[in-house]
């Protein structure tokens, strides 16, 4: 008897699936884009800046969707979770991975900063999960979520105190 070559057998297949990934404007945002679309599945790129989605999109296919939001906003979640389903399908997967950081000593960092890379990083990230989340259970579909963490949320780095602790929270979210 013959066995299958590793080759053969298709280990990551997303055929029909639909796949949201935030802060996908660029690096690894558009690596994780690119690798979903390639095992099969339907894209939207989502993040703030328009023209790098587009071409994010373009790059992968005709048929991948770029969409301008701002996680900041609940309304924006909600619009985007409407239009990426009404668009390509109920949503599959859901790839967290929008997320900031300004560089500051713990005695440095101002309060702005500190809330902004919270609102991102963290509040963010948990209102579009459970958003998308509870679009899942509604379409009752069992999907994904990946939340893109950093070893700095277990271990800080210098300068990094904020940053390090919105990622902390994303791992103990997950």
């Amino acid at each position: 008897m013959k066995s299958k070559s590793i080759a053969a057998i298709d280990l990551l297949d997303l055929t029909a699936r639909t796949a949201l990934i935030t802060g996908a404007s660029g690096g690894l945002g558009a690596h994780f884009a690119k690798v979903l679309h390639q095992a099969g599945a339907k894209i939207a790129v989502a993040g703030r800046n328009q023209a790098k989605l587009d071409q994010v999109a373009s790059d992968l296919s005709d048929n991948a969707l770029p969409v301008k939001f701002d996680i900041h906003d609940g309304q924006s979640i909600a619009n985007i979770v409407k239009q990426v389903s009404n668009t390509l399908g109920p949503i599959d997967i859901l790839v967290n991975n929008a997320g900031i950081t300004h560089s500051a000593r713990f005695t440095n960092i101002q309060k702005q900063s500190w809330s902004e890379i919270m609102n991102i990083n963290l509040n963010g990230l948990f209102q579009i999960s459970q958003a998308v989340s509870q679009h899942m259970l509604s379409e009752n579909i069992s999907g994904s979520i990946i939340n893109i963490a950093s070893i700095l949320g277990m271990q800080p780095g210098f300068g990094q105190c904020a940053y390090s602790a919105s990622k902390a929270g994303v791992i103990q979210l997950t």
